[in-house]
């Protein structure tokens, strides 16, 4: 249901601003702007309420990874 919501909002942020462009100014040299700035918007804003997790790999300008600065080993396959 929650998905239903986030396009229910969404469309009302696209279509609002751009009926009411056509409205006001009945061109559509003013309409189509609306349409496409209203819809950057749209598709930036998220109504979910879970916290957002960003990964970062850390790797330091001499390439090694890890906090400490040194590149991760691995054990070889001896078998």
């Amino acid at each position: 249901m929650m998905g239903l919501k986030d396009a229910a909002m969404k469309a009302v942020i696209v279509l609002a601003p751009s009926y009411t462009a056509a409205f006001l100014t009945e061109k559509m040299v003013y309409v189509v702007p609306t349409l496409a700035a209203a819809g950057f918007f749209a598709s930036s804003i998220s109504l979910d309420d879970r916290a957002t997790v960003r990964r970062v790999d850390d790797e330091g300008t001499d390439g090694a990874d890890g906090p400490d600065g040194e590149a991760a080993t691995f054990p070889a396959d001896d078998a």
